[in-house]
């Protein structure tokens, strides 16, 4: 297996934990999500930490879990996740 490939997958397990913290965002507004937040989104930041591009989105994602801002993280994670996508359809065309 290449390390492409290998990235496409960590790429998409990204993509997917990050649309389950969107969808619990964006259903339900009670401090006590955050934990749960945390404890699913803990390994996905840290794999976005191997990607340039996802860093610093990341690293704002982690702040706003953190803080529990509600609003913040709402901003973040479809910034995120087009970064995501983006970052998918660019290994997946480069693997054809």
């Amino acid at each position: 297996m290449s390390k492409k490939f290998l990235d496409l997958q960590d790429l998409i397990l990204i993509k997917t934990s990050l649309e389950k913290v969107k969808m619990h965002v964006n259903e339900r507004e009670d401090k006590s999500i955050f934990k749960w937040i945390k404890r699913e989104s803990a390994v996905t930041i840290s794999k976005c930490y191997k990607f340039p591009e996802l860093k610093e989105p990341a690293e704002e994602m982690k702040k706003a879990i953190e803080g529990e801002d509600y609003e913040k993280l709402k901003e973040i994670l479809p910034e995120l996740l087009n970064k995501v996508e983006t970052k998918i359809n660019e290994y997946y065309n480069s693997m054809q």
